[in-house]
């Protein structure tokens, strides 16, 4: 799945808190370290820390961000789906999750209508 910064921080940050057995918590490992902005990546972006803000980047083109092909285990995306559906029911979601709520949660005829997701996600 092709993934955004944005996206990849948004789904580092949630990630953080995903729970399982040792199996799935080692595919989870290792879908955050893919998830992870390289060195070559944040000087192209000037990824950085802002204090009291978080997170700031440039892309080099608004119209066409940065994006990294990324392996989205099946753990994951049912991870991820639940805490986006659970995110929506508590009304908690952000602008910036809309995007992804959209590639992790099929629509009402079970497409994904971001992005195409081999696995049928059920949260």
């Amino acid at each position: 799945m092709q993934l955004t910064i944005k996206q990849r921080v948004i789904l580092l940050n949630m990630s953080a808190a995903f729970t399982g057995n040792v199996v799935a918590l080692g595919k989870i490992q290792k879908f955050r370290d893919e998830l992870s902005i390289s060195s070559e990546e944040e000087k192209a972006v000037n990824f950085r820390m802002v204090e009291d803000v978080g997170y700031k980047w440039t892309e080099p083109d608004e119209k066409h961000p940065l994006l990294k092909e990324i392996d989205v285990p099946e753990r994951a995306i049912t991870l991820i789906a639940a805490s986006l559906t659970e995110m929506d029911k508590s009304e908690a979601l952000t602008l910036d999750m809309v995007d992804l709520y959209g590639l992790f949660i099929p629509d009402d005829s079970g497409n994904h209508p971001g992005q195409e997701i081999a696995e049928k996600v059920e949260a």
